[in-house]
Formats: C-alpha cells, structure tokens, sequence
C-alpha cells in the first residue's frame, strides 16, 4: 500500500465497545501500525465508546497498555502523538445521550478544521447489539452524506452475520432500512490475509495455471480449515456456533468462491462481487442430500467443558461435499472441512488435478500420483505444487517433488495484518474484501439444509480424540472420490 496512490478524506472514525478484547488486541494494534506506515489520512480523529467510567487520561493509557502487549521496542514519541488523535466517550449504546455526545465531538471536530469529516463506526459489540447501535445512528442523523467529499458513513460490523438464513435475512433487512450497500462493510479477517488477496491474481495472471483451471485438469478442490486449539475461553459463544456456522458457512465458502469465480473484467470492487455471488448461486450440496453430503463431529472431552451443555449437540467439526451447476465446475466436488483439537492448525487450499494420462505413463508403467496446487492460507502464507521428476540412475523411475514459495522468505517479514488491510479498506472506500448482502445470504442459503437435519439428534454425532485428524467418517466422506483424502499442503 503506497499513500502517494490513495486519495484520503478527513476521517471521524468511531469504535463502539473500545474497551474490548477485539478491539485492545486487533483493532488498536492495526490502526497503530498504519498510523506509523503514514498509512491514515492526514487529518484523522478517533473516538473511542464504552460502558467503562474513564477519563480521557485513563483511556489514553488503556491504549498505550494495548500497544505494549502487542509489541515492544515502541517509540513512546510516536506512541503519545498517536493516543492524542482519540477521544472518549462513556455511554450505553441502548441510551439516546450517547450518541448525541458522538454527534457533539463530530461537530466541534467539524467546526474546529473549517470542514466536514467522513464518518466510520466500527461496532466492535455482540451482533446481538447491531440493530440497536444503527438504528440509534440513524436516529441522531449520523448515516448520511458528507456533501464536501461525497462519501456517506460506513458501518463495519464484525461476523458472525446472522445465525442462521431468517435471522441472517433479518439483520441485512434492518441494514439496508437505515443504510445502503455501499455503507456496509462486513468484517471477515480471512479475507484480508495475504495469500487470499492474492489468489485472484496467481489465477489470472499466470497462463500456465489459468489455462490448467478446467474440470477437464482439475479432478476435485479441497479447503481445510483445522486448528488444534479447542473452543478455549469462546465455548459459551461456541456451543451455541459450532463448526459449520463458524468457518464452513464464511471462511471456507469465501475461499471456494475466490478459487471458482469467473475471472472479473477488472480488480473494482462491482466486478469483484459480480463474479462471487454468481459462482455462489450454483452450489449446492451433493446430490442437495445434507445427509450423504455433511458429516458432524466432536472432540472428545467437549461436553465435560464449562459452559457447555451436558447433552451438546454442537459440532467441533464439520465437513461438507458441495457441487457447482456452473458448466466449468459441474463435475468437480468441492470439500470443505473445519474443526478443533485437530492434529495441526492449518487453512490450506488443495486444487487437485486430474491423474497422469500420458502414453508414456502407459507404457512405462510409470506410477504418479495427481499434482496438488496447495495454496497455504496460514500459517506461513504461501503457495507449492507438488510435480514428479525422474530420479537420477539408469532405471526410469519418478519421484514426488515440491516447488514451493512463502510469503515471508520472498517478500520479508512487513507485510499488512488481516485487519490493518482491511481498516485501510474501510477508509478509502474498497469493498473488494467484504462480503456483499447477496453473498452472505447465499452462503447461508448452501449450508441451511444441513443445520436443519442436524437439529434431529437421530444424526450421528462422530466423536473424534482430541489432536486426531478428525472423524473417520469425515475421511469416509472424501474417500468415496476417487480414494481421495484430506490433504493439508505438506504432502
């Protein structure tokens, strides 16, 4: 990101629950970073909202606080200049006062620079709380138009969007009654990591493999998303979520929808959303069967946990089989798969080709297995693909090699964080990285059938040991293509 290419309003940036976990530990760290990058606009102000009882000292000092978790080695300098752009105000979002103190600092900010300012609202809150906050906004006429920029405010709410299709419908419903599309940002972190910015461009811009993505070279896609953590201090939250809400109906349909989409007629972000919610609309599960196309599961230990119900039936895993109508992907299966206390925290993306057909092959009896484009989300973000060389000797024998990139080792170690991408994105008006209204409700729209059945404790529920590779049915569902298994991009 170069400043010197970016056209910057005057900002009024708000965050709604600045004394929070997401805020001390991502939100704050990330607008520090891009403050110290020259990376915000020039003239920028910050208020922060919260229940807590703080004077202005104490909450410059929470930050400073944030900012020292995070990191060490700070400029205390630059650190002080950068706590003297926010402000405080202490309030109840379900209390009308409060905002009229936010509108209060806006217009004193407004009268003090001789100008207007965009304005952002962060709701860094329970989604429960969203309905609420916007249409308390609303109310205090802080949705509008800054005519000076013609820029209206931007809201930024954080997933989950909704929990299930009817009261994800409900949300976007109350959005669109007091904003527009163009004002909603939706915050999915996923979306803003390096290698999936990137996964458009490896696509379109390389011919060698642009001209590879066809289901006549391509035999099925895999993405994983496993972490070996269990629901930790988030199983109150949790076991009312479980696996399929969490990451398949978000992060893993977001990543299938950048790995399928038709190639944009350019990088704006109309373009952008065009492609994703078309691709979107043809999935559907196999043979739209939940039952033979999803498979549950639970670590075992779950239940035993604080704030998990005894007779929970919330999945910690979940795998799912999808198919696409679309004439370049109908018959190439898509599974996606995600749960705790797995054996490795991974997000990897497996593009699995079709095997070798070559006469040679044939007639040597030379033994290969399919290439594998793996696309390595996190950790250590990069992409390798797995090819087959002959081994040195006289006999003809091949072996399995790997040519591999990481971001890290070929770029460095500065690269943007998930939310200091996407907070810049939110200023300048970039909506490429966040889910659309249409996008969402598709993604509800695929995985509904499932959460439906699950509902039915007739379901099996497939209990897993904990740091395992999850079900064996999960293995049973990708092994009935083609032998297939799970591929977590080391092989």
């Amino acid at each position: 990101m170069k400043k010197d290419e970016t056209v910057y309003c005057p900002t009024a940036f708000t965050i709604f629950g600045v004394t929070g976990d997401l805020s001390k530990r991502k939100l704050l760290p990330s607008i520090y970073h891009l403050y110290i990058e020259n990376l915000l606009p020039e003239e920028i102000h910050f208020i922060g909202v919260a229940r807590q009882d703080l004077s202005e000292k104490d909450y410059h000092a929470m930050i400073r606080e944030s900012l020292l978790e995070i990191e060490t080695g700070l400029d205390t300098g630059v650190v002080e200049k950068f706590v003297q752009l926010f402000q405080y105000v202490r309030g109840d979002v379900a209390e009308e006062v409060t905002y009229t103190m936010i509108a209060e600092k806006i217009q004193k900010m407004d009268r003090r620079c001789d100008h207007g300012h965009q304005l952002i609202f962060y709701l860094a809150m329970a989604p429960q709380l969203f309905q609420l906050i916007i249409e308390q906004l609303n109310t205090a006429n802080l949705t509008g138009l800054c005519t000076e920029y013609d820029v209206k405010a931007k809201i930024v709410i954080e997933k989950p969007f909704g929990h299930d299709t009817a009261s994800a419908q409900q949300l976007n419903e109350v959005l669109l009654t007091y904003v527009e599309e163009e004002q909603i940002y939706r915050m999915d972190h996923y979306l803003g990591k390096e290698t999936v910015q990137n996964i458009l461009l490896f696509r379109f811009t390389n011919p060698v493999i642009n001209d590879s993505w066809n289901p006549k070279a391509i035999d099925h896609i895999q993405i994983s998303a496993v972490e070996n953590l269990g629901v930790e201090e988030r199983a109150g939250y949790y076991d009312k979520s479980g696996a399929l809400r969490d990451m398949i109906q978000s992060h893993c349909l977001a990543l299938a929808t950048l790995v399928m989409m038709d190639e944009p007629l350019s990088l704006d972000s109309q373009d952008i959303h065009m492609r994703k919610q078309e691709i979107l609309r043809t999935f559907s599960l196999y043979q739209n069967d939940p039952i033979q196309a999803a498979v549950r599961g639970q670590y075992e230990g779950y239940r035993a946990i604080a704030d998990v119900d005894d007779e929970s039936l919330t999945e910690t895993y979940a795998a799912v089989r999808l198919q696409s109508s679309h004439p370049n992907w109908k018959d190439v299966p898509i599974f996606l798969q995600s749960g705790k206390r797995m054996n490795e925290k991974v997000t990897n993306i497996s593009i699995h080709f079709s095997p070798c057909a070559s006469n040679i092959c044939k007639t040597q009896g030379i033994q290969t297995a399919p290439n594998i484009l793996n696309i390595r989300v996190s950790p250590e973000e990069g992409v390798s693909l797995r090819l087959y060389a002959k081994k040195p000797g006289f006999s003809v024998e091949t072996e399995k090699v790997n040519m591999h990139f990481t971001y890290n080792r070929v770029f460095g170690d500065e690269q943007p964080s998930p939310y200091e991408r996407l907070i810049h994105d939110v200023i300048i008006g970039d909506q490429s990285l966040f889910p659309s209204t249409v996008e969402v409700m598709e993604e509800w729209r695929i995985v509904q059938p499932v959460l439906d059945r699950w509902n039915d404790s007739e379901i099996p529920m497939y209990s897993y040991t904990q740091g395992s590779a999850g079900p064996e049915a999960a293995h049973e569902l990708i092994g009935s293509w083609n032998n297939s298994s799970w591929i977590l991009g080391h092989e």
